[in-house]
């Protein structure tokens, strides 16, 4: 008798199926630990019973239990099934196995997707960006200032500087935090600009 079973409730969910079926799905799964293999067309598979499967679980009741579950499990294409010499054998599908996940994996949306990481393969001017990765850099640029309480226009002189000065970056997003922290360390020996900010001494 099978004492624990793994229970994958994310997967119960998606594809439909109930506690029974889920517990005979796991079990499917580890068949390759105790069951005798069979080779058909090159796919390994796992002669199993249904009688020896009711030992394994009782609470599914009966063999036709048994029955309707492989059938649902088979027309969800998490399992396969074959007849040696009349005995049912049974493999787990790629889909099936997804059941062993520990972890759900993350799905990106379609703005995600087509976001662009801050971090480049080679130093590259701000004329040389990609429109899109300006975008998300900018955006990205005022909810940092709002977050940090730093000056509105803090952005635009960190771009107005690196562009008059030629200079680039792997990642802007991480240079302009550098200018932020180094803006505020200056703050207070600045005398000529309205936002309280020294920038153009700044050295990143």
């Amino acid at each position: 008798m099978t004492y624990h079973i793994n229970m994958n409730i994310v997967k119960m969910t998606e594809w439909s199926i109930t506690y029974n079926e889920g517990s005979v799905l796991y079990k499917i799964i580890e068949l390759p630990k105790w069951a005798n293999k069979i080779n058909v067309d090159g796919d390994e598979y796992y002669l199993l019973y249904r009688n020896k499967l009711l030992e394994e679980i009782p609470p599914l009741g009966t063999t036709r239990t048994i029955s309707r579950i492989y059938k649902n499990l088979e027309s969800k294409g998490l399992i396969k099934s074959v007849l040696k010499n009349t005995t049912p054998a049974y493999r787990v599908t790629e889909k099936g196995l997804e059941w062993m996940e520990t972890k759900p994996k993350y799905i990106h949306s379609k703005e995600e997707k087509s976001r662009p990481t801050f971090r480049l393969e080679v130093l590259t001017e701000y004329d040389d960006l990609e429109e899109k990765y300006i975008e998300f850099l900018e955006h990205g640029a005022k909810d940092y200032c709002k977050t940090h309480r730093y000056p509105t226009n803090i952005y635009d002189d960190f771009i107005n500087f690196n562009k008059a000065n030629g200079n680039s970056y792997k990642n802007w997003a991480s240079a302009f935090k550098s200018w932020c922290s180094k803006a505020k360390k200056l703050k207070k020996k600045n005398t000529g600009n309205s936002n309280g900010f020294n920038l153009y001494n700044i050295e990143l």
